[in-house]
């Protein structure tokens, strides 16, 4: 039974489908508004998603650090090494897109730099989403632990879930899941994912 209130997640379908089409494993797109409701009850980010925001680009960027650790850890999962780097085309004129200052003020304010093009635009979206990808997954071991994070990650791949949104909703959506994901003959390859999740295991 959850023990956490539901969250009222909105996050605009542009927005979402920014981050969704330029995933690797699409199976899971779910998975992000999951995400996004446990970091919105933590107080990390807000529950509505507005495209109006004075910090919509931060809040663009974590959306693409959660797409991008999603990736991560299906690779692992996989049997591969975390070596997918995100590639999201967000740069544009207007929101939903994010412009090139946005990006330039991000990259000033969290230190970002990228040191094989420093005047890119491209360049420096990769780096800022790199830089939120280990940001939200630290994040979300802190307020969820790898055994649960890893069953949201894995029921998602797996449709164990729920397919629509309503995931998203609740922070303890796939915690009923957990027996069957980490107990019900979990393969070798989950086994390295939870180890990579869990930081002993350094794939890169």
């Amino acid at each position: 039974m959850s023990t956490s209130p539901d969250l009222t997640i909105s996050i605009p379908d542009e927005s979402l489908d920014l981050i969704r089409d330029s995933m690797s494993y699409s199976f899971g797109r779910d998975w992000l508004p999951w995400a996004w409701a446990v970091l919105a009850q933590a107080g990390d980010v807000p529950a509505e998603f507005d495209l109006d925001s004075f910090d919509y680009h931060e809040q663009l960027l974590v959306l693409a650090g959660l797409g991008n650790l999603y990736d991560l850890v299906q690779q692992v999962a996989n049997g591969g090494d975390a070596t997918i780097e995100p590639n999201y085309d967000l740069i544009g004129k207007e929101h939903p897109h994010l412009t090139e200052v946005e990006i330039g003020r991000y990259s000033e304010r969290h230190g970002v730099v990228d040191p094989e093009h420093p005047e890119s635009g491209e360049g420096l979206l990769g780096e800022a989403a790199k830089e939120q990808t280990a940001r939200v997954k630290a994040r979300l071991l802190q307020l969820r632990g790898a055994s649960s994070l890893l069953t949201s990650l894995l029921a998602a791949r797996q449709s164990l879930a729920e397919s629509d949104d309503s995931a998203g909703t609740n922070p303890d959506a796939y915690d009923g899941y957990l027996d069957d994901v980490l107990n019900n003959q979990p393969t070798v390859d989950d086994a390295r994912a939870f180890a990579w999740l869990n930081g002993d295991l350094d794939l890169g």
